[in-house]
């Protein structure tokens, strides 16, 4: 079923397999049919969002794989483990992060330079590895997480492994790139393998090295508390250093070695995987219109001049266009294109009435599209960022990192970093790329397979 996206909601009937499925110890017939509300409103989207917080089952697989971490915790668990982390990502503490943004930013630059003048190259495959460096790597023997945590397979198997599990289930290619759509997604979504669906066993599999390192880390962060030898600087500490003081003031009951590594393993995965698809997409999106290009390197040009100098905390507010051309990437393509939610009550919303006791999905592509952005709503326009009154008075109609109590906690951290990679690539090189012929696929995010190759040439000065 595909639909414009105009109506307040949508009913997909979802017809699951004959085969029993496992999930959770219980074991289900698959053969019934069962009508799931697709929201496209905004408004009715955020009503679902506040008043169920609770994930719906189709996140069984991440859970799987992630436990308790925040985007897939439980509801109880996740509200006390928000109100835990929230002051952490304070704007002074994602500052101190710029030093790392910006070596891993110059590492990027340097790999692509084998590239120019060469025609095209898949660019997600090196941004994809850099992001996972720049959460892992040390920073100056200061680690956000511990170099021993690598991206490399050949030192840890573990992460590769999470990711290849969670991946795992129906695949659906989209040619032409997002069609005015809400989504033929509850198949997939609903379409769990027995190996997808297994909630327990993942992480004590496959993350025993994860959890050696969390071990030695925790000691050597009471070493230091010991000792006094704290030598990470006055603004950054390693997240691992800020989630064992909470431990230490909450308690082992509240901040356990199971959620430091749920979490832990959330950060890495999640936080490395959404980045680097909205910089792959970006990329292509800005190689794809030179009238954009020019302007972002205008403006790189007016804030840098000249320098390869690093990025500092007062450049990331004069990037103004810049953000404005990764907010509309991240509208046109949504890289998590859906959020499910069960509904553990009633939800009035303003045409229809969800009951509870059964599951809701938000489709946030369909809000990305809905007539409230104006009839060039399926156009990438970053210009109408820059003023309010081209933008739609709705404060929910652009939801990229979520919406509502249960939004994404790292969207302030995304959008330093993207602005940060963004700016060291533009000043070097020039992008050439066609994203018409970009072709995407819906797994747990919205990913290109096809057509997404770029072409770069050196920027002369």
């Amino acid at each position: 079923m595909v639909n414009s996206g105009r109506a307040p909601f949508n009913i997909f009937a979802r017809i699951g397999s004959a085969r029993p499925v496992k999930y959770h110890d219980h074991t289900e017939d698959r053969r019934e049919v069962e009508a799931i509300p697709l929201l496209t409103d905004p408004d009715d989207c955020l009503t679902v969002a506040n008043a169920c917080l609770e994930k719906d089952i189709l996140y069984g697989s991440a859970r799987a794989c992630f436990g308790n971490g925040l985007v897939t915790a439980t509801a109880n668990v996740w509200k006390d483990q928000r109100k835990l982390l929230n002051p952490k990502f304070n704007l002074n503490y994602l500052h101190s992060f710029l030093d790392v943004f910006n070596k891993q930013a110059k590492i990027l630059v340097k790999e692509f330079e084998c590239h120019i003048d060469k025609g095209e190259f898949d660019h997600g495959s090196l941004i994809r590895q850099n992001e996972m460096k720049t959460i892992c790597q040390e920073r100056m023997q200061k680690k956000i997480f511990p170099s021993d945590v690598s991206p490399h397979p050949e030192n840890s198997p573990p992460l590769p492994a999470i990711k290849e599990k969670c991946g795992k289930g129906k695949t659906i290619e989209i040619n032409p790139p997002i069609p005015h759509v809400a989504f033929v997604v509850l198949y997939l979504a609903r379409s769990r393998t027995d190996t997808c669906c297994r909630p327990k066993g993942l992480i004590s599999t496959d993350v025993p090295s994860l959890r050696h390192i969390i071990k030695k880390r925790k000691a050597d962060h009471l070493n230091k508390l010991i000792t006094g030898d704290v030598d990470e600087g006055e603004n950054f500490k390693p997240f691992l250093d800020v989630l064992f003081e909470l431990k230490k003031t909450v308690g082992d009951d509240v901040m356990t070695d199971k959620l430091i590594r749920d979490q832990v393993t959330t950060l890495i995965m999640a936080g490395h995987d959404t980045v680097s698809h909205v910089l792959q997409l970006t990329l292509i999106l800005i190689g794809s219109y030179s009238g954009v290009q020019d302007k972002i390197y205008a403006e790189l040009q007016q804030v840098f001049e000249n320098s390869d100098r690093d990025v500092d905390k007062d450049d990331l507010t004069k990037l103004i266009y810049l953000e404005a051309v990764l907010k509309e990437s991240m509208r046109l393509y949504s890289i998590v294109p859906i959020v499910s939610r069960h509904l553990h009550q009633d939800v009035r919303l303003k045409h229809y009435t969800l009951r509870r006791g059964h599951s809701c999905v938000l489709n946030l592509v369909s809000v990305h599209r809905h007539p409230m952005w104006g009839p060039d709503a399926e156009e990438f326009k970053p210009e109408r960022w820059l003023n309010p009154n081209t933008l739609p008075s709705n404060p929910n109609a652009f939801i990229a990192f979520s919406l509502g109590k249960r939004n994404c906690i790292g969207r302030t951290y995304s959008m330093i970093s993207m602005k940060t990679t963004l700016a060291h690539i533009l000043r070097k090189y020039s992008i050439n790329a066609d994203h018409k012929k970009m072709q995407l696929k819906l797994e747990c995010l919205m990913k290109p397979f096809a057509g997404h190759h770029i072409i770069i040439e050196r920027r002369k000065k």
